[in-house]
């Protein structure tokens, strides 16, 4: 795990490939990142997770997009669709989505986003990243991780 800044946290097999993409958000934070993902190496694959105190506004998915992208990569791209999903007993909204390198556009990642509201209070942002040819076959790592968390007071 590679810790940030804030109360944000980036994990995998190789997290420092990838934390800068996270945490400064810079088009120059793809520098770590492009290599491993255009290597093939099944290191490519990240969870990014961030907690805020204060709620997003779930209202419309417009809104919701635009509560998010501060907290992704600026080149990430939403799907329109928007599913609603139970994560740690706490309803989420899901979206998914891809960001690329802007110097290399050909380098993408495939987002699975889900944004939770523990009644508890707060948001906890869970973005899971992985090249679009292995996302698939990582989801039920993903799915797994989201299925045990446990969010608490």
């Amino acid at each position: 795990a590679v810790v940030g800044p804030a109360s944000d946290v980036v994990l995998g097999p190789d997290p420092s490939a990838a934390a800068q993409l996270f945490f400064t958000r810079t088009p120059e934070a793809w520098a770590g990142t492009t290599g491993t993902v255009r290597s093939g190496s099944s290191d490519a694959v990240w969870l990014y997770v961030y907690t805020l105190a204060a709620t997003f506004d779930t209202s419309d998915a417009d809104t919701l997009r635009g509560s998010m992208a501060p907290f992704l990569p600026t080149t990430t791209q939403f799907e329109p669709a928007l599913r609603e999903v139970t994560v740690a007993g706490a309803p989420a909204d899901e979206m998914e989505a891809v960001a690329s390198d802007p110097a290399d556009p050909r380098t993408r990642l495939h987002v699975l986003v889900d944004v939770v509201q523990p009644a508890s209070g707060g948001t906890v942002l869970l973005a899971f990243f992985a090249p679009p040819d292995t996302f698939e076959s990582n989801r039920p790592t993903y799915q797994r991780i989201r299925d045990s968390l446990r969010i608490g007071p």
